[in-house]
């Protein structure tokens, strides 16, 4: 039975499948039709899961394989904004979730909003000029960053072994604008820090930018005041001038009568640190000074000495003077009165108040003795000495100037320069006046005159509008290859 019945179903399966069999050839009525499954269409979708966006920078979100309206919205506007074109604005550091509302279907975005690494442009200056002194001065600390907005800078004030004193943070800041703070050199305690090299540390995000370095003086050197145009340095005695080295751009203002009881003080500066601030005397006198070298050795062309009295100083040596050995600078309202000499083998050359003026010498009087001995060796160490000025280089000036100074210039086997003004003068003598007397000798003799005058004894200058009021029957110029009107 069982065999029957399979032979039975095998027939059956022949059958079917020889009647659903396709037709390989003959003639036919009956089309038949193939038909393409359609295309999927895609489902809408958010451009971006995951967004960083930098402070005050934009980044745009779109939604793909959707054309119709969109609903765009922040989880916290305080990190990041969005408007209805989804154009996202980072607002400060931190994560929010930007939303697209699709019909009742929300499609999400994780936004990061970052600082940028940024480079600033960092500065650290005294308020109102002058030096960095404890109680005197402020300063300002600016920091401007470069290409890119900072949504925070921390600034640091750090003393030279790179420790911090001082922390300050700005907040939302725009490119190349300048942000600025005072400083007034106390620490985040309150307290002021102590003298040294300070500088100003700048980082936003992991960049790092640095200004150059201030000194802050916890001491104050002087009696008061912190070396500017309108806050001078008070001077009221040596010590005080003896520090004026250490300032050599600042202003000073002299205070009280200094006397130096017949001592005397290194000279305050030099050819190569030359003072270049301005020492207001002030009409106070400094007196009884007796030394070797003049109490500023060199003036700067931004130097200016004014409203200086001197009494009763002398000075003993070679290419000397009273005030200062190089003038650069200017010099003016002074009254300079004192003994100047100098007795050698070698040269003597000396002036009352300046040996060797390259600047300006303005409305001042001066008054004493001035006495130069020498040995002739070579005409490079010949005798010269003036009433004001041993040796007027070609820019030097000397304008409506008053000398009453005893000049005498000794000289063995050379002539011997010796003038009122100057010994010997380059330059411009305009509208002076001398009075003292006035004399030159060689080997014991009066020179012929040849080198020796009332108002300059050696002129390749201009001298004009000068007069002699002495008892001296010398020119005004002695050896003259300048102008004389």
């Amino acid at each position: 039975m069982t065999n029957k019945l399979t032979r039975i179903f095998a027939l059956l399966m022949v059958s079917l499948a020889l009647l659903t069999a396709p037709v390989i050839g003959g003639n036919y009525d009956t089309p038949f039709t193939v038909t393409a499954q359609a295309a999927k269409k895609k489902a809408p979708a958010i451009s971006a899961k995951k967004k960083t966006v930098y402070y005050k920078s934009t980044a745009t979100l779109k939604m793909k394989n959707y054309k119709g309206k969109v609903k765009w919205s922040t989880s916290n506007k305080k990190i990041a904004k969005v408007n209805s074109k989804g154009v996202v604005t980072g607002v400060a550091p931190g994560k929010c979730t930007v939303t697209a509302t699709v019909g009742k279907k929300k499609y999400k975005c994780t936004v990061t909003v970052k600082d940028r690494n940024v480079t600033a442009a960092t500065s650290f200056k005294v308020n109102g000029g002058g030096y960095f002194v404890k109680g005197e001065s402020t300063a300002t600390v600016t920091v401007k960053p470069k290409k890119y907005n900072a949504y925070k800078a921390t600034v640091y004030i750090e003393n030279a072994a790179g420790d911090t004193v001082y922390k300050k943070t700005l907040s939302k800041l725009t490119k190349n604008k300048k942000y600025t703070f005072t400083w007034n050199g106390k620490n985040t305690k309150g307290k002021y820090v102590s003298t040294g090299s300070y500088r100003v540390k700048v980082k936003i995000g992991t960049k790092v930018s640095y200004s150059s370095y201030l000194t802050f003086y916890g001491v104050n050197d002087f009696a008061d005041g912190n070396g500017s145009s309108k806050n001078p340095f008070i001077v009221q005695n040596i010590t005080h001038l003896k520090k004026l080295v250490k300032y050599p751009t600042a202003y000073f203002k002299q205070a009280n009568d200094i006397d130096f009881n017949y001592t005397s003080i290194p000279s305050l500066f030099s050819a190569d640190q030359p003072f270049s601030g301005t020492y207001d005397g002030n009409w106070k006198t400094i007196k009884n000074i007796s030394g070797t070298a003049s109490l500023f050795n060199t003036v700067g062309t931004k130097g200016t000495i004014k409203n200086v009295k001197m009494r009763n100083c002398s000075v003993v040596g070679d290419k000397t003077a009273i005030l200062a050995k190089s003038n650069y600078g200017k010099i003016q309202n002074c009254n300079i009165e004192g003994i100047v000499s100098a007795s050698s083998n070698g040269s003597a050359n000396i002036g009352l108040a300046i040996y060797d003026n390259y600047g300006t010498v303005y409305n001042s009087s001066f008054g004493g003795t001035v006495t130069g001995s020498a040995v002739y060796n070579s005409a490079a160490l010949a005798c010269s000495a003036g009433g004001i000025v041993c040796v007027n280089e070609a820019n030097g000036k000397i304008v409506s100037c008053t000398s009453y100074t005893d000049v005498t210039a000794k000289q063995k086997n050379f002539y011997p320069r010796a003038g009122g003004i100057a010994a010997v003068y380059n330059g411009l003598i305009n509208g002076c006046e001398s009075s003292g007397d006035v004399s030159g000798t060689c080997n014991g003799s009066k020179w012929n005159n040849e080198s020796q005058g009332t108002i300059a004894g050696e002129n390749s200058g201009q001298v004009i509008s000068c007069s002699y009021t002495g008892l001296s029957a010398i020119n005004l110029v002695g050896y003259n290859t300048g102008t004389i009107a």
